[in-house]
């Protein structure tokens, strides 16, 4: 400890331009590294077949990266970041190892009589799954790229903001099954007036349109148009609390009703909760909740879509001798509005019903910043999906894992 404690964190600049190079090295041991369930039926292999047996396997992931950021004054500034993950299995590595890359561009304009704006482009290339639905990793790319814009005078109370987004997801799978179901474009536009209750807390009215448009042809098309309406507060809510509290409704109607889909409707409105607060009731002390019901677009077939339901929370708390203590928890409840027979060319070999999946996941970690440049961390989590279909897609699964990371 004495020999690293003389080195210092470097000061990576060139000119105006800062760099923020990162490089982590971590190890993790997965009891179920394709989520598979376990069949309680003697000589019965779940999902019609398809699982194989609950197979457990040491990760290696190697994750370096870069972050830059040029203020070319004090109206412009630009960031380019970079994130390269090469994730490494000891079981069936021709298989599992993975690749997994992340390129973000940013630019923000911050002028004059309160107006402000700014462009995102979030590319990822990588095999993790997109959605809590999905288990089996498959190769995919996502781009998003948005603009935002916002006046908001100094000393005046109203302020209103415009943006819109496009974002393009696409497999590179050998399935084209899911291609179909999934490859797809989504856009959104629309904007926000609210009213300044003090100098950092505000109160609006959103409204966007949506579109989603299926790019691989499907015999029952998804394609749909959505109209959202949202309320929110945002900013410092309370003295130690910040963040954002949002709830309103979406009104969705598909191009066409679905006959390949049971009970599916061409319209359908849905509750939707977006809020993200972070209280710190104690110096060393922060806690973030998440409270979110959201569509996500679905590949089961008896549903165009689901809603998912989610509760997250995380407490950290900073402990002498540079010691950090974590816990995080979360629950999600994922409904599906179709309903599947106990026969006929949807059954999947189980009851009948409207599939429900309930997701449970919780874990402890502990962080040890042996310098402001070098961390070391252990955590563990336990997950677990129980399904009205469990014997297709309920899982249990845990996960340890120790990990070194270099911050400059």
């Amino acid at each position: 400890m004495d020999s690293i404690s003389q080195f210092k964190k470097p000061n990576l600049k060139w000119g105006l331009l800062s760099l923020n190079p990162y490089y982590g090295i971590g190890g993790t041991y997965d009891t179920n590294i394709y989520l598979q369930p376990k069949s309680n039926v003697p000589g019965q292999t779940a999902n019609n077949n398809k699982a194989g047996p609950v197979l457990g396997s040491w990760i290696t992931d190697n994750n370096f990266g870069l972050k830059t950021n040029l203020p070319l004054s004090e109206m412009h500034r630009v960031s380019l970041d970079y994130d390269f993950i090469w994730r490494d299995y000891t079981k069936s590595p021709a298989v599992n190892n993975a690749v997994n890359q992340g390129l973000n561009a940013a630019y923000a304009y911050k002028g004059p009589m309160g107006l402000s704006g700014g462009i995102t482009d979030n590319y990822v290339n990588t095999t993790d799954p997109a959605t809590t639905e999905l288990v089996t990793r498959k190769m995919r790319w996502e781009n998003a790229v948005a603009a935002q814009g916002e006046y908001s005078p100094e000393g005046g109370s109203l302020f209103a903001a415009i943006d819109a987004s496009d974002t393009r997801d696409k497999y590179i799978a050998d399935d084209p099954n899911l291609r179909t179901q999934l490859d797809r474009y989504t856009l959104s536009v629309g904007g926000k007036l609210g009213w300044k209750l003090q100098p950092t807390t505000r109160v609006y009215a959103a409204y966007h349109r949506q579109v989603i448009h299926y790019t691989v042809h499907q015999d029952n098309p998804k394609d749909n148009k959505a109209d959202i309406l949202d309320f929110g507060v945002e900013g410092r809510i309370a003295p130690k609390l910040t963040g954002k509290i949002q709830t309103g409704v979406q009104f969705r109607r598909y191009d066409s009703a679905n006959p390949g889909f049971n009970g599916a409707a061409k319209n359908t409105a849905n509750w939707m909760v977006g809020t993200n607060l972070t209280y710190n009731p104690l110096e060393r002390t922060s806690i973030d909740f998440l409270l979110s019901r959201a569509l996500q677009e679905s590949t089961f077939a008896p549903s165009q879509y689901y809603v998912a339901n989610n509760v997250g929370l995380s407490v950290k708390h900073k402990l002498p001798r540079k010691l950090t203590a974590m816990l995080n928890g979360g629950l999600e409840f994922d409904q599906y509005p179709g309903f599947t027979p106990a026969t006929g060319t949807n059954n999947i070999g189980g009851p009948s019903g409207k599939r429900r999946d309930d997701l449970y996941q919780v874990g402890p970690g502990l962080d040890y910043d042996i310098q402001e440049w070098l961390r070391a961390g252990v955590t563990y989590l336990y997950r677990a999906r129980f399904s009205v279909f469990s014997q297709q897609f309920g899982y249990r699964d845990q996960q340890t894992t120790v990990k070194l990371s270099l911050l400059f």
